[in-house]
């Protein structure tokens, strides 16, 4: 009854505007892309006669026909389902405008993943995670070494495994010439990073984690001599030492991010101790038990432009830190402090190793330098509900406020009681309440840019 009462004209206007919307919608409907549907949706729409491979083939050549005509906007897959031979090389010839491409949780031939990557002259980040990549010597498909494009700027290995003599992948996927950003971790094969143990101009930052097994120290070694240019480097081990530390401090002069931490909660006996001097650093993570006074003085004093600071405390000399950081940093807006914990008690959960009480009256004294500028302060393995707003009144210009304990004494405390106790901080909402590792609070003023901290990054603290 509506389109018989529309003239042509408007009927016209109509069919534009729905053209312009269908425009709009496709990017943000077709970005990214699912290879098969859930299973309980596959296993009801195919026949129940149809063997399960047989489905998986139906699925992906069903993905391939309807998605076909999105292959200008599909820029991102996570690739984690197995695939037919033929039906990868298909599927990724069509759809080769991928900027983004994560294999996860696969065990793949060097063959199939090469050819996969080849037609992706587009692919900016690379990522493989959980990955067994396997050479083949019967029924190849590929035989050829390959080149990245020269559009990849990002590439992350987390548990890749080579099996066999894959050296068509390693020499493959080390024929990048434009790269960035380089995370590794130590599960990995160090021949995937070969291609670093050069000057590489274009190479900015370099993440390693290394939580139990050992860091390859020569082939780091290697990396940091040959690429002083880098401005964001991050070591996650527990087997830092003096070669490394030097080997940072003599070569990396224009360092603006440097992250230094533990991942286990191993005490270390013998001091931490570095002759750091970095003009440019802007944010500073450092974690290890003995920090030394000394060498984290003159860390400080060097470090003119420090914006960010994420440190955990010592036990013994925690009150000295702080005096440090209140003398040497003036301009600072985001602020991490984890106090130490100590071990488990059944009764009392675990419990912080230094006074809250005395904590806070001490952050207080030595938040003056830097009241002006602070936006952001995360403070962990404090008592929640000894906080009060008197505590955070000399920071005018904070934000947002992030606070962890790890004590099961409040694990009972629900969101009211929560909810009661905060309301008291003039002009901060309470945006989020947890207790699934202890309490986190999350409070933050309307209107306000900065998220809320992710304490995954600090669960070994």
């Amino acid at each position: 009854m509506v389109f018989n009462k529309l003239e042509f004209k408007d009927l016209i206007n109509l069919n534009t505007v729905n053209k312009q919307w269908n425009e709009l919608i496709n990017p943000i409907c077709k970005e990214s892309l699912r290879i098969t549907r859930p299973m309980y949706v596959v296993k009801g729409y195919h026949p129940i006669e149809i063997p399960g491979s047989s489905k998986l083939d139906l699925e992906v050549r069903e993905c391939i026909s309807n998605n076909e005509k999105y292959s200008k906007l599909i820029t991102k897959f996570k690739w984690n389902t197995h695939i037919p031979t033929n039906l990868t090389i298909e599927f990724f010839s069509k759809f080769s405008n991928l900027t983004y491409l994560f294999i996860n949780k696969m065990r793949l031939s060097q063959d199939i993943i090469l050819a996969a990557i080849q037609p992706l002259k587009k692919l900016s980040v690379l990522s493989f995670k959980d990955v067994n990549i396997k050479a083949i010597f019967k029924n190849r498909i590929f035989k050829n070494r390959i080149t990245l494009p020269h559009t990849l700027k990002k590439i992350e290995f987390e548990h890749v495994r080579l099996t066999g003599n894959t050296e068509l992948f390693t020499d493959s996927i080390n024929s990048h010439s434009n790269i960035e950003e380089v995370v590794f971790d130590s599960y990995s094969n160090i021949n995937l990073i070969d291609s670093l143990k050069k000057f590489y101009p274009t190479l900015n930052t370099l993440k390693i984690t290394s939580k139990y097994s050992y860091i390859n120290l020569d082939s780091l070694l290697k990396i940091i001599e040959f690429n002083p240019q880098l401005k964001s480097l991050e070591i996650h081990s527990s087997k830092v030492n003096r070669a490394l530390l030097d080997s940072i401090s003599n070569n990396l002069i224009d360092l603006e991010e440097l992250v230094i931490r533990h991942t286990t909660r191993i005490r270390i006996i013998k001091d931490f101790d570095f002759s750091f001097n970095f003009q440019k650093l802007k944010k500073l993570t450092i974690y290890y038990a003995s920090l030394n006074l000394k060498s984290f003085e003159k860390l400080l004093i060097n470090s003119v432009n420090l914006k960010e600071l994420h440190i955990a405390l010592s036990e013994t000399n925690w009150k000295g830190q702080l005096g440090l950081i209140s003398n040497s940093c003036s301009s600072l807006t985001h602020l991490t402090i984890h106090i130490p914990r100590g071990d488990y008690n059944h009764e009392r959960g675990t419990m912080p190793l230094v006074d809250s009480d005395e904590f806070l009256e001490e952050l207080q004294l030595s938040g003056r330098k830097f009241k002006n500028t602070l936006k952001s302060l995360s403070l962990s393995n404090v008592a929640l509900f000894k906080l009060d707003p008197i505590h955070f009144s000399i920071f005018p210009e904070l934000t947002v406020i992030n606070l962890r304990c790890y004590s099961s004494q409040h694990d009972n405390v629900t969101l009211k009681n929560a909810r009661d106790h905060f309301k008291e901080f003039d002009g901060f909402i309470l945006r989020r309440f947890k207790n699934k590792w202890g309490n986190e609070c999350y409070l933050s003023k309307a209107g306000n840019l900065l998220n809320s901290l992710d304490w995954s990054d600090y669960y070994y603290w």
